[in-house]
Parts: C-alpha cells; sequence; structure tokens
C-alpha cells in the first residue's frame, strides 16, 4: 500500500518517512502531490507501532484503536476518516494485528494507566485539578505547596520543547509611546527590576522580556487603543534559544523517545499541560484579580529553575499561541537585560493605531 509523509500528522512519523526512498506521485490517501513509500519498506515506523501497542490493552473503558491514534494522539492526518486511517494502520502492522485481532474491534487502554498506584505517583497535581491546586496556592500555601509532583512535570516538558537559531526567526516587542516620539532601540527591552508589572508569567518586579512572533500579535497583545502611537522593536537571536512551547501540548509524539518515554506518563498529565496553556494564554483584563495569575507564575517560575548537568539554566523562556492572533505566537525570555537575553533590537517602527475591528458575542 502507497503512503505519505502527509498522511502522518506525528512529527516524529514524518521525519522517518522522508528519510526512505520513493516515488513522485499523487498519495491515494489524502491526495497530496508528493514523495509516495511502500508500507512494506517502513519497517522501522511498524515497529515504533507495534512497540506502542503493546502498552495497551483490552479495556471496556477504553477507546477505539482509531479513537486513540486520531483524537487522543493526533497520529493521521485530520483529513483521513476512520476506514483510511484502520486501513492504514492494517497495512504497517499486518503482522501484528493478525495476532492481535482484537485491537481492530475492541477498546483499548494503556495498561499503566488501569493502575491506580502508577496514577497516583506519577501524576502532576497530587489529586486535585487546575481549579484546586490555584485556590490552595492563593489562599492556603503559596510558596511550597505540596499538591505538585514536580519530578514528574521536569522530564514531560522535554516533550514540548522549541529551538531558534540564529537567523532562524525575527521577533517583535511592542510599546506605546505616550508621547508619540519613537524610542530608541535600547528602550524596548524589558523593564528594570521592581519596575515591571503583574503578568501570567512574572510576579509584580519580577522582568520577563515579552515578545512575539510577529508586529500583528505584539501590537493586539498590548491591547493600543485607537488614536495612540505604538513603537515596534525587532529583535534578532543573537545566541540559540531553548523554549517550552505550550503550542506543542496536542502534538507530542508518543514515538519522540521510544526507548524510555513513558506515553501514560504523557496521558495522564495532558489535562494538566491543557490547563496550564489555556491559563497562560487567556487575555489579560484590566479588572483581572492579579492572585488569578499565581498558578501560572508558579509554573513558570519552576521552569526558569530547571538546571542541566552542569548546573546551568536549561530553558530561556516559553513559548504559546497567542488568543489575539490565530497564527502569532508568544515568546517570553526569563532574561531581562539586552546583554544577557540572547537576542536584540535592531531596528525600531512607528505606528499610529487609527482604526480598531470589535469582536464581540453574548455573555453567557
Amino acid at each position: 500500500m502507497k503512503i505519505c509523509e502527509y498522511c502522518f500528522n506525528d512529527e516524529e512519523l514524518k521525519a522517518i518517512v522522508k528519510n526512505n526512498n520513493g516515488t513522485s506521485g499523487i498519495c491515494p490517501n489524502c491526495g497530496a502531490k508528493t514523495i509516495l513509500y511502500d508500507t512494506e519498506d517502513l519497517q522501522y515506523i511498524s515497529e515504533l507501532f507495534e512497540g506502542f501497542f503493546d502498552s495497551y490493552q483490552i479495556h471496556n473503558a477504553g477507546r477505539t484503536l482509531v479513537e486513540e491514534l486520531c483524537e487522543n494522539w493526533s497520529i493521521f492526518n485530520p483529513k483521513l476518516d476512520a476506514a483510511q486511517v484502520l486501513e492504514l494502520i492494517t497495512a504497517l502492522c499486518k503482522q501484528y494485528f493478525e495476532e492481535h485481532n482484537d485491537f481492530l474491534s475492541g477498546k483499548i487502554v494503556l495498561k499503566k494507566c488501569l493502575n491506580s498506584d502508577y496514577v497516583a505517583n506519577n501524576s502532576i497535581l497530587k489529586n486535585v485539578s487546575w481549579d484546586e491546586f490555584q485556590r490552595q496556592l492563593i489562599e492556603v500555601n503559596r510558596y511550597h505547596p505540596n499538591n505538585i509532583n514536580t519530578d514528574v512535570l521536569k522530564p514531560l516538558f522535554s516533550y514540548i520543547e522549541s529551538y531558534y537559531d540564529v537567523g532562524d526567526i525575527s521577533l517583535y516587542r511592542a510599546r506605546k509611546s505616550h508621547n508619540k516620539k519613537k524610542l530608541d532601540k535600547l528602550e524596548m527591552g524589558a523593564p528594570p527590576p521592581r519596575k515591571s508589572g503583574e503578568g501570567r508569567i512574572n510576579a509584580k518586579g519580577v522582568g520577563c522580556l515579552y515578545l512575539a512572533t510577529d508586529e500583528d500579535t505584539c501590537i493586539k497583545e498590548i491591547r493600543a487603543g485607537i488614536f495612540e502611537t505604538v513603537c515596534v522593536g525587532t529583535f534578532e537571536i543573537t545566541k540559540p534559544l531553548r523554549l517550552v512551547n505550550l503550542s506543542k501540548i496536542n502534538m507530542i509524539s508518543p514515538f519522540k523517545n521510544p526507548d524510555n518515554g513513558d506515553i501514560a506518563n504523557i496521558d495522564i498529565n495532558r489535562v494538566f499541560l491543557d490547563d496550564f496553556n489555556n491559563s497562560i494564554r487567556s487575555p489579560q483584563a484590566s479588572t483581572d484579580d492579579p492572585l488569578e495569575y499565581i498558578s501560572t507564575q508558579y509554573i513558570a517560575d519552576y521552569i526558569k529553575s530547571i538546571t542541566d548537568e552542569d548546573h546551568q539554566r536549561m530553558y530561556d523562556g516559553i513559548e504559546f499561541a497567542s488568543t489575539h492572533s490565530k497564527m502569532g505566537r508568544n515568546i517570553v525570555l526569563f532574561e531581562t537585560s539586552l546583554e544577557k537575553c540572547k537576542c536584540t533590537c535592531t531596528n525600531v517602527n512607528c505606528y499610529y493605531i487609527d482604526a480598531l475591528k470589535y469582536e464581540f458575542s453574548l455573555c453567557r
């Protein structure tokens, strides 16, 4: 059976497929005009899937095979229907399903997720919801909570990293100009220590450098008003950046670390990662209670504290999708000084906000 890289949504599998020899053509599954490969030649992918399936067992509380592959792990192109996915996975793992035919018709669940002791010991939040975690941080124990398992949290971040080298992308930062004058490049940096306001990443007085991946996003993020003047600085990366990328939460590959990875650990903590991502992305309003930021500030501070084997800070910051722009992303760097933050402002443009477009819906 013929298959192409675009039949997959999983980045690890896409990369593996492209390393094989194929022929040009139109994919009979997803319709892409690209290089086609024979499923019989993709032995390594078959082995990866077989190892993946060995982590499961038949159980009525689970999902169907297609639901697990597509909805829970987003492995295949969402344009493919259930019948196409079943046909592809059967072709890739023909021998495996001859021995495990019940996987094709029954419901499956990760074996470890049925073990209550495993779930309790490997959950980031110890038997509490995100809302309860936030409440306890605000009302009970702000700095040393006993309901979070950071030993589990740290390795999970390795699945959602982003790397940017010098020249990979340009970043942007917007600031309002209250005297309608163009700001200097040195004025486009983060506020000095103890001068920064409260945000979802940082507590008051703890600086961060808030950037975006395009000008439109950074202007919208500061909620510039009509007839205001906004200066936008262009920042170029001067040293490689390593980030925790929350926009990758729904794209975590179960094949990223097949020898040492624990996909059950990812599965039981996906809700936590989603809650953290949604809380960070939630638009800030002038009426917000700053106490609502404490939970995301706590996790961001933990990410900031993670070190590598040489006791150096492992992550330079956090990346997440913007709620103000469909394609834009925010990048928040922990280091505030322009000498140490691994990027520098190279240009400043000044804009006048001529008009605003409002989108609104009924309150529920």
